[in-house]
């Protein structure tokens, strides 16, 4: 969808924690580096870039780990087919 000239919105009741975790985990996967993702997501809404807090920007880390690691597996797979 953002590859496409899209727009994604990301909500939650205020719009704080849980947006800013997901939001900041989406910037990770299209590419920013941590710094990059968090000052975007400060620049996107300031009370959330502010809010969302060490442990949900851990927990956004973790899971680009995880994707990462997934894709590599998929990957593997995909060359035992050839």
């Amino acid at each position: 969808v953002l590859d496409a000239g899209g727009r994604l919105v990301v909500h939650c009741s205020a719009g704080i924690h849980r947006t800013g975790m997901i939001t900041f985990a989406l910037l990770r996967v299209s590419g920013l580096d941590p710094l990059s993702a968090r000052e975007t997501l400060r620049k996107l809404r300031a009370v959330t870039g502010e809010g969302v807090g060490d442990h949900r920007v851990a927990w956004a880390e973790e899971l680009l780990v995880r994707s990462r690691g997934k894709r590599r597996e998929v990957d593997a797979h995909d060359d035992d087919d050839d």
